[in-house]
């Protein structure tokens, strides 16, 4: 049959051409590798945020009498809060100055910047006393933290989530702490009536932003057969070769499928070799066997339109 003549003429020069076969196999794993550098792989499950902290807050006296500095308390507070069932911390702390902060943004050293101002202590004591109701020779103070960052760094976008959720946590848990104490019950807690719980599906819960590039590396590998089958047809009837088979008794089919076969296995190599680097790269993998093959026929499937081109 004419076909597997195409086909072993094919592999045979897919095999030959060493500089082909390299663009092919080896210039994705290299994407690879750098997504997994930049975005969290590794094996690295639950990755701290590194943030610099500016604490300006001159500290105030509470209702209760007792002097406090709530910048320093919150970022005790930042320092040693764990991941959700994990012992990693949330947080790598840099406490450092406002100038030298805005240079570790530059540098990417940090990916945010928190800066507590001066009055921050006086507006947690405004709410303290009025949440308790004492609002009797009370100046509501209002204080506003900043948190910094680069708007185009991914990283900062994940850290500053981070920090508006401990911060408005530590907030909450502060005054009514200073609620209850005032109230002379230092024990109570609120009676809540709607408790929400966030769940990650299982096996999914260390997901880290490499996990969901990987799938688009592998796309993007598939895609670069684009140019080397491009390539091989412009070579073909510039040799003359294409003119030669058409003048034989060969079909559309025997052309078309031929070439299918070899480009089949590249497209399915490919899929098996990145999914290997990637695993090795820190790649969550929650499939089994069946989702290697699945993958590599959806590898196979998305090659054939770029066959149909040639």
């Amino acid at each position: 049959m004419k076909f597997t003549s195409i086909a072993v003429k094919d592999f045979k020069e897919l095999v030959r051409d060493k500089r082909g076969l390299f663009f092919i196999l080896l210039f994705p794993i290299f994407f690879m590798m750098i997504f997994g550098f930049a975005f969290g792989g590794m094996g690295q499950q639950n990755t701290p945020h590194n943030i610099a902290i500016v604490n300006y807050d001159e500290g105030t006296t509470l209702p209760t009498g007792e002097n406090f500095n709530f910048g320093n308390n919150l970022t005790n507070q930042l320092k040693e809060t764990p991941y959700t069932n994990s012992d990693v911390k949330l947080f790598n702390v840099t406490e450092t100055s406002e100038t030298q902060a805005d240079s570790l943004l530059k540098q990417r050293t940090v990916d945010a910047e928190l800066i507590i101002p001066s009055n921050f202590s006086a507006s947690m004591a405004s709410q303290i006393a009025n949440s308790a109701g004492l609002t009797a020779n009370i100046n509501n103070t209002v204080s506003s933290p900043i948190i910094r960052g680069d708007e185009g760094y991914s990283n900062f976008f994940a850290s500053e989530s981070a920090l508006n959720s401990v911060m408005t946590e530590y907030q909450t848990d502060i005054v009514t702490g200073y609620k209850n104490q005032i109230a002379g019950t230092p024990g109570a807690e609120p009676v809540k009536y709607v408790n929400t719980t966030i769940q990650g599906i299982s096996g999914t819960q260390s997901f880290t932003q490499f996990d969901f590039l990987a799938p688009g590396m592998m796309v993007f590998a598939i895609l670069l057969l684009a140019t080397t089958i491009a390539a091989i047809l412009t070579r073909e009837v510039e040799s003359g070769t294409l003119e030669r088979l058409k003048m034989s008794k060969m079909r559309s089919f025997d052309l078309l499928f031929g070439g299918l076969i070899p480009w089949s296995l590249v497209a399915g190599a490919q899929v098996v070799i990145l999914l290997i680097v990637a695993v090795l790269l820190g790649l969550h993998w929650q499939g089994g066997i069946n989702s290697v093959i699945l993958a590599t026929i959806i590898g196979i499937i998305g090659e054939l339109p770029q066959l149909h081109w040639q």
